[in-house]
């Protein structure tokens, strides 16, 4: 059930969560690029020269699952840090959530025994997500690549080092960027470049999505499940009589010209802690940010 209920009073955005999810965007970029370059290492051109029509079976995507499965030890460390400065907002405004000093070497073990089972569970379901999308997208873009191959009467059996080389350059876009890819190429063939001079500059342009895309997935990633630490703590706190059953949220965007009219609509909207926030823009009813890849919103407790 999404709630519109009123606008809340307009409060600074908080940034500690982003700098929470800041910190580990490294780690979680570190796991992609590491998946598409094994996975990609561990195909066998042959096998994949045999799925002439593709179904899948010749690039090693058991490698890239195996890979990207390693991104649940980084979400759970999001999760749990963005617990414990979620603990350390609510102990500034006098709500004890941990009697505990913040220096005290424990203090984590706390906020991790305070988080419920759930919060532990939403950082498997964000890690099982993270490899369903990339695999859905990068089989997605492999596919779009062979078929337009094949569009133009090249075959994986004839021409296996022309289409290999290009199906390696793609491999971890997607299919907007794998496609932007192939036309790059089309356009230099076109244009009468010399092959080596074309590879290079496809290469190298491939190389750059690839590190942007990288950087685009691990700080959605980690914002996600940054925001899911953030709403164990007050779940918990909730069960514990600390907050109000009736608790509000509020939807802050980041409230400079750069918002979109998605998260425009959603700023200051207010919704209960398990409650959604129905945007007056597309009609989505969102649980919390982020609300699409690259949202800087975040959400803050209403407090009259």
């Amino acid at each position: 059930m999404a709630f519109l209920v009123r606008k809340a009073r307009r409060v600074t955005q908080p940034t500690y969560l982003h700098r929470v999810a800041d910190r580990h965007v490294p780690a979680v970029r570190a796991v992609f690029l590491t998946a598409v370059e094994r996975a990609w290492a561990a195909t066998d051109p042959q096998q994949l020269a045999i799925q002439h029509d593709f179904a899948g079976n010749g690039i090693a995507w058991n490698v890239f699952d195996a890979e990207l499965d390693r991104s649940l030890d980084v979400l759970r460390l999001v999760v749990r840090d963005a617990a414990a400065a979620e603990v350390r907002s609510l102990n500034r405004r006098g709500l004890r959530i941990i009697a505990k000093q913040e220096d005290d070497p424990p203090w984590l073990t706390l906020v991790l025994d305070l988080l419920n089972p759930e919060a532990i569970l939403f950082a498997a379901r964000s890690a099982n997500l993270f490899r369903q999308n990339l695999t859905q997208q990068t089989q997605q873009a492999i596919r779009a690549i062979i078929v337009r191959a094949q569009q133009r009467g090249l075959s994986v059996t004839t021409q296996q080092a022309e289409i290999m080389e290009l199906l390696e350059a793609v491999f971890g876009l997607n299919e907007r960027q794998a496609i932007a890819i192939d036309n790059l190429r089309l356009r230099l063939v076109e244009g009468g470049m010399a092959e080596a001079r074309i590879a290079e500059r496809v290469r190298a342009q491939a190389e750059r999505y690839l590190r942007a895309r990288a950087l685009m997935i691990a700080r959605h990633e980690t914002m996600v499940a940054a925001t899911g630490g953030q709403h164990a703590i007050w779940q918990q706190a909730a069960d514990n009589g600390i907050l109000a059953p009736d608790q509000q949220r509020s939807w802050l965007a980041a409230g400079d010209r750069r918002v979109c009219p998605i998260c425009l609509s959603l700023d200051g909207l207010m919704a209960p802690l398990n409650g959604t926030f129905l945007s007056t823009y597309n009609g989505v009813a969102y649980a919390g940010p982020p609300s699409h890849i690259s949202c800087r919103c975040s959400l803050s407790l209403a407090f009259d």
